[in-house]
């Protein structure tokens, strides 16, 4: 319930003090992540370690919603804040304890973690604070408060959306990236939308389609979503940057290749990942 030690340190914001003053907790937690993040320590000397994508500085707060604490990119670089952002809206996307406006924006700051990997790593890294509270969520005093069991639930909603991120699937949920053919699509690159990798694709006309395989599904029946591409906002609109509703089923009586197709209800649709996941 603190983040300060015996001595009445605050650990967070101690992260990056003069070595004289740095408590030895943060010492120790310092050397460690840069040894496994393979990034210059404080003698500018190389580490071995291979490096990470994503790390979260996750604790409680006083405010009562769960946030993220979103580094704008005005401190990093459109692209980073474009990254923080696509892991925000996969956090939120079907959360009861974690609504839109619970988003909270600060520029980077090398006191704390997110602003060490920033002023290390750069872009190498996507580092973000998440924040749950002690009492109860969604500013809602009347609402659900916190307990072991929800926090259990948030637990697996950050696992499903760091996987989401970094593109890993599992028998339950599959997440296909690369389309098998693309027929009156042009593909798009830029730093306005959240999207997966390093672009998405928007349909010339109506009736435009894109084919997506997937190898080795497991037999089940699927809902079928599609990442709804939106424009690069704090507060994204309804129906944006989201997996949304279902687009579709697919049951599969044994497992081996499946075939998705989107199809484009208008010119301008945006298609980028799809996810299958596994109701039965």
């Amino acid at each position: 319930m603190s983040r300060s030690n015996g001595e009445g340190i605050n650990l967070e914001v101690n992260w990056n003090d003069p070595e004289e003053v740095t408590s030895q907790e943060v010492k120790n937690l310092r050397n460690l992540v840069e040894n496994f993040v393979g990034i210059k320590n404080d003698m500018g000397l190389p580490t071995a370690g291979m490096g990470v994508d994503v790390f979260l500085n996750m604790h409680s707060q006083v405010a009562n919603f769960v946030t993220y604490w979103v580094h704008k990119a005005e401190g990093t670089s459109d692209k980073y804040f474009k990254e923080l952002m696509l892991l925000c809206n996969l956090t939120i996307n079907n959360n009861p304890y974690f609504g839109k406006d619970g988003l909270c924006f600060s520029k980077v700051s090398p006191r704390y973690l997110e602003g060490w990997f920033w002023d290390k790593a750069a872009e190498k890294t996507v580092a973000i604070t998440f924040e749950t509270p002690y009492t109860f969520y969604n500013k809602n005093s009347q609402g659900e408060w916190l307990t072991v069991e929800n926090l259990k639930k948030m637990s697996w909603n950050n696992v499903w959306a760091t996987a989401d991120y970094l593109g890993i699937g599992a028998p339950e949920r599959t997440i296909v990236a690369e389309p098998a053919k693309v027929s009156k699509f042009t593909t798009h690159t830029d730093n306005d939308h959240f999207y997966f990798g390093n672009s998405y694709l928007v349909a010339k006309e109506e009736g435009a389609k894109v084919k997506f395989k997937v190898k080795n599904l497991p037999a089940g029946e699927y809902d079928i979503y599609k990442w709804r591409v939106g424009e690069c906002k704090n507060i994204s609109d309804k129906g944006e940057n989201e997996w949304g509703e279902p687009i579709g089923k697919l049951v599969k009586v044994k497992k081996g290749s499946a075939k998705v197709e989107v199809t484009a209800e208008k010119a301008g649709d945006k298609v980028d990942n799809i996810l299958l996941v596994k109701v039965k």
